[in-house]
């Protein structure tokens, strides 16, 4: 339960050093001293190190200074106590989880051993803040994990270079990934992956001769090296060389026969040369081996509309936006097809989504056509629909045109200007994480940009991050006729306000509160400092381990942190809506998504709705599938109907 208590659509993809998970380290033999473990078992607990070679990050002498560390801890422990030995085991398994590859489990680990295990030596810790910043970078929280890094490194950790490359480079700071991939390669020269990492770099920033030549030092030192061939074969059809590129695509799948990047990137250069027998085999193969891979039904789905099969293109293009929803390629792709089945206003939506996700140097063509379109058809004479074709999903009156009748409503056009702010937050690093909350504000943040709005879009946000998000949703409010904010994750009300929880915070001490905890009161200040109409959902009321943790710091306090959320009184135009009644707990749900955002997510585009009847609907589906454990609530100051789509 939950309380408010790389981009492969144009880039090859590979593991960086740090985060493929080599073999653990052979156990080495050595005498059992009685009551101690052995040099073997200590040996076998070391988590991974950032490099696929185990030893070759902290080096064979550090490894044994490691393993005499611990060895001295062992030797001079004092005598065992009641319950000495449950810890050991729970640490043990921590170990283990830290190392292992599901990330969650690994910052749920590596944090009780960061925090609980005092005496553990700094080379240890250092493996530790590495592991729990590969796993917080494998979730997408690249700030965090850089945090990490940033830790792992001052304590000696020279692997977690590359991973801090690969963080920076994920988050868009090519700069600052090339110092880290040329510092990796200066404290080992011999490694073939940092000539590779800082290849993909250069090729980035469009230094394709640069990233060219790092590849082949990558694949000089290392021949068979699957990865550089593909990405040298990348950067070769970005040079316009494509039988180069298909010699190198060719080798890296004699290499690995498994490895669908270069299934797809030799389809993309098959179907550029109009092979389309050819090039739909690879894209099969492709999604064969990796059924996510959200570039190959890309790339099948532009290659089925060129031949006319619309309705499977229009299947693949969708399951690329599903597993990549930010790709700005498959919107304008989607958009094209859409057209060709003559959806010209499901394909203008999907341009302007086009339009509004992140830029990038190798999404600019897709933005531009997407450009290009939305004038075109903005430019166009309106078509109307053939009499015969209804819709299944809009009531009948839809299709009548708003000067038919009166409209008391404030319908869509009246919002010239939408903006919204959507905040996820699931990977705590102090609480165990939430299933649900990125889910819910990625997909509702694609819901409400279908419909027009600007968005503000944050996941898994530590507090630095949420004040920014939060600044710039502010400076988006100015001129804006309706906003909306959404919230996922986990929060808690003290003293009747209630607090929105980033993912860093902790809340061990009262005064940690106002520090860590983001008071909604202040985003609701900035929503309602000018007239619009606002609409406020809070799907966070999920049972909050911070909370209690909070509640027993305040001693005969404790009564102050309430269950749930504490109801808020609203400024006129404003309505606000929870996932549950006020004091309550909310359910996170089993499946994609909350139940509350379920709901949500089927009912806030429903054309010619206004949101009071939309919010109605929500409640019921929620009890229902709730069993009447959950029943949404919200209080509202709004004047007349608010209708989203018209």
């Amino acid at each position: 339960m939950r309380c408010l208590s790389s981009l492969r659509s144009t880039e090859a993809i590979m593991l960086e050093d740090g985060f493929s998970s080599p073999p653990s380290p052979p156990p080495r033999s050595s005498p059992k001293p009685s009551a101690a473990p052995s040099a073997a078992s200590l040996a076998a607990s070391v988590p991974r190190a950032a490099l696929p070679a185990p030893w070759s990050v902290l080096g064979r002498s550090a490894v044994r200074l490691l393993l005499l560390g611990l060895l001295a801890v062992v030797v001079t422990a004092a005598p065992p106590v009641a319950g000495a030995p449950k810890r050991a085991d729970a640490q043990a398994a921590d170990r283990t989880a830290c190392a292992g590859k599901d990330p969650d489990a690994s910052i749920a680990a590596c944090s009780r051993l960061l925090d609980g295990v005092a005496n553990a030596p700094v080379s240890e810790r250092a493996i530790w803040f590495n592991n729990r910043g590969v796993a917080l970078n494998q979730k997408g929280h690249h700030d965090l994990a850089i945090r990490d890094f940033d830790e792992a490194i001052r304590l000696g950790h020279r692997g977690a270079y590359a991973n801090r490359g690969f963080a920076h480079r994920r988050k868009g700071d090519l700069d600052q990934a090339a110092r880290d991939y040329g510092e990796a390669i200066r404290l080992d020269p011999s490694r073939p992956q940092g000539y590779n990492n800082l290849g993909v770099v250069y090729r980035l920033r469009g230094e394709l001769d640069r990233a060219i030549r790092e590849y082949d030092e990558a694949i000089r030192r290392d021949p068979k090296y699957t990865s550089a061939y593909n990405n040298r074969g990348f950067a070769l059809v970005m040079k316009g060389e494509t039988d180069r590129a298909m010699r190198d695509f060719d080798q890296a799948i004699t290499l690995d026969p498994a490895y669908s990047n270069a299934y797809r990137h030799r389809a993309d250069v098959l179907a550029r040369r109009g092979d389309i027998r050819g090039a739909m085999r690879d894209y099969d193969s492709a999604i064969r081996l990796d059924p996510k891979y959200a570039a190959a039904y890309r790339g099948r789905g532009e290659l089925l509309a060129r031949i006319g099969d619309v309705d499977r293109a229009l299947a693949d293009l969708d399951e690329a936006i599903r597993f990549d929803p930010a790709d700005p390629g498959a919107y304008t792709a989607r958009g094209q097809v859409l057209e060709q089945k003559n959806e010209s206003a499901r394909a203008l939506s999907d341009y302007r989504i086009a339009v509004t996700l992140p830029e990038s140097s190798e999404a600019k063509a897709a933005r531009d056509k997407a450009r290009d379109r939305i004038a075109a058809l903005a430019a166009a004479p309106p078509v109307a629909a053939p009499a015969a074709v209804t819709s299944a999903a809009a009531p009948a009156t839809a299709a009548i045109a708003p000067s038919a009748a009166p409209q008391k409503s404030i319908a869509a056009p009246a919002f010239a200007r939408r903006v919204a702010l959507i905040v996820g937050n699931s990977a705590y690093v102090h609480a165990p994480p939430l299933a649900n909350p990125e889910n819910d504000a990625g997909d509702v943040a694609a819901a409400l940009r279908r419909i027009g709005f600007d968005v503000v879009e944050g996941r898994n946000l530590d507090r630095r991050g949420m004040d920014d998000a939060v600044r710039s949703f502010g400076r988006k409010l100015d001129g804006a006729d309706l906003a909306v904010f959404f919230y996922a994750g986990h929060g808690l009300q003290v003293a009747g306000k209630n607090y929105l929880v980033p993912v860093d915070a902790k809340l061990e001490r009262p005064g940690d509160l106002a520090l860590d905890a983001v008071d909604v009161s202040l985003v609701l200040a900035q929503m309602e400092a000018d007239k619009r109409v606002n609409l406020v959902f809070l799907d966070a009321c999920r049972d909050n381990p911070l909370s209690r943790s909070l509640a027993r710091s305040l001693g005969t306090r404790s009564a102050s942190v309430g269950t749930g959320l504490a109801s808020i009184q609203s400024a006129l135009g404003t309505m606000i809506a929870y996932a549950t009644q006020p004091d309550n707990v909310a359910l996170d749900g089993e499946g994609r998504n909350s139940p509350f955002t379920t709901a949500l997510l089927k009912h806030i585009g429903t054309p010619g709705v206004d949101i009071g009847t939309i919010m109605r609907r929500v409640r019921a589906e929620v009890v229902t599938a709730t069993r009447e454990k959950q029943v949404p609530w919200d209080h509202s100051s709004l004047i007349g109907d608010v209708v989203m789509v018209p």
